[in-house]
């Protein structure tokens, strides 16, 4: 932190060796995309797709396009990209191979007229469209990753004002600006948390298939393990630079965000299988179905004779026995109902 009086700067440390520095509000993605369309944008950006994004606000560009790259953390954008580009740049729009580039709203009917093959994504009204059509006809993310984003992203309170109204309003620019840099390095904090489960769930099971030996991933059995509604998506995926970048970390037992996560995950299944797959005693319906001889031994089961010389609890108790064979002796019993001696 330092001083240009009377502003007080501060920048944030590096959470993570192999993270970048963030000091830029990561929620600005949720505030200009329903949760539906941002999952349509990272799932363009883990296809490589050619994509370009509009708005009326030079700055917005930078910020969204930088902040949606961030999401996808651990895995890194390998192709070209360029933010923001100027209007005699825009033959740049024309290039063969994937991109992701950024350009004022104004040249959106110009773009969309005169190239082909690209997706057009408008920051200021949130709206998605390919160039060639106004539905975008691509795989979607996987729907169980897809759902658990919604559900966590739904929970985060997005809005300053809201979350700190009970603190009242203060005096000191300073203090102010403190509690502002508090609030959004923990809104931070969650958003990176809810991306990198996103990514995590998505590829979790890439490890399974790795064999580090011979250094080979099983692509084809991956993909063939997949549920047939998201093989198409992983097909596409997986032929991307990005997930051959991704790949060699996991090859290389690179232990980062996505590891540890992935691993914290996997044993949080493990426990739970353990606790739902504890051997437990047959209901008594199934014992009469299937016998009760299917479920014990030999030598624990009780036989037949022994059964049938159980005592009939519903017959009335005899008062006496037989001592000899002429010979009777009364009995005292306790009736269970009354529990006095007859």
């Amino acid at each position: 932190s330092f001083n240009l009086r009377p502003l007080q700067v501060v920048l944030p440390s590096r959470d993570d060796q192999d993270s970048p520095v963030i000091d830029i509000d990561l929620h600005l993605p949720l505030l200009c995309f329903t949760h539906a369309a941002l999952l349509q944008v990272l799932s363009c950006l883990l296809q490589e797709q050619r994509i370009v994004f509009f708005s009326s606000d030079w700055a917005r560009l930078t910020l969204v396009a930088e902040s949606l790259l961030l999401y996808l953390q651990p895995l890194s954008w390998q192709q070209p990209y360029v933010p923001v580009l100027a209007r005699g740049m825009l033959d740049f729009l024309m290039a063969p191979t994937a991109f992701l580039m950024g350009c004022h709203v104004n040249h959106f009917e110009e773009v969309a007229a005169e190239t082909e093959d690209l997706i057009l994504v408008n920051v200021d009204d949130g709206s998605i469209q390919a160039s060639w059509s106004e539905a975008l006809d691509l795989p979607d993310i996987p729907l169980s990753a897809a759902e658990c984003f919604i559900s966590r992203a739904e929970s985060l309170q997005l809005q300053y004002d809201l979350e700190m109204c009970h603190l009242g309003a203060g005096t000191d620019v300073n203090t102010i600006r403190s509690q502002r840099r508090i609030w959004q390095r923990k809104l931070n904090s969650q958003v990176q948390n809810i991306a990198l489960e996103l990514v995590v769930n998505i590829f979790r099971e890439v490890q399974d298939f790795l064999n580090h030996e011979h250094r080979v991933f099983n692509s084809e059995e991956f993909l063939r393990t997949r549920e047939p509604e998201d093989q198409l998506f992983y097909g596409k995926v997986l032929e991307t630079y990005i997930f051959h970048s991704f790949l060699r970390d996991r090859l290389n037992r690179k232990r980062d965000s996505f590891s540890r996560m992935e691993q914290m995950m996997r044993n949080h299944a493990n426990r739970n299988r353990a606790l739902t797959e504890t051997p437990r005693r047959p209901p008594m319906s199934e014992l009469s179905r299937s016998g009760y001889n299917r479920y014990t031994s030999r030598d624990r089961r009780l036989s037949k004779r022994l059964g049938v010389s159980l005592p009939h609890l519903d017959q009335p108790i005899i008062e006496s026995v037989m001592l000899n064979s002429n010979k009777l002796l009364p009995v005292r019993i306790i009736t269970p109902d009354s529990g006095r001696y007859q």
